[in-house]
């Protein structure tokens, strides 16, 4: 079984993930979650808890720009 450490400074938002069942750290969590949620995974997803969770997840560790390939691009170049 492969074990994935997390940082100190991402564990209160993965807490967070699953205290709203977004994350869970085992497979049986996560099943017992979809058979329970299977009929009504729309009105789950978007209780207001899971999307707080998620978008504040996504805040801190998603990158949300849409031109990365040309500010790449941009940094290369000044390297040349």
């Amino acid at each position: 079984m492969n074990q994935w450490e997390i940082r100190d400074e991402a564990k209160v938002y993965f807490e967070n993930l699953k205290k709203v069942k977004v994350f869970h750290d085992n497979p049986f969590s996560a099943a017992k979650h979809v058979n329970e949620i299977y009929d009504k995974v729309d009105e789950w997803w978007n209780s207001n808890d899971v999307v707080k969770e998620v978008s504040n997840f996504r805040v801190r560790f998603c990158d949300f720009r849409t031109n990365v390939v040309q500010e790449m691009k941009d940094s290369i170049n000044k390297l040349l």
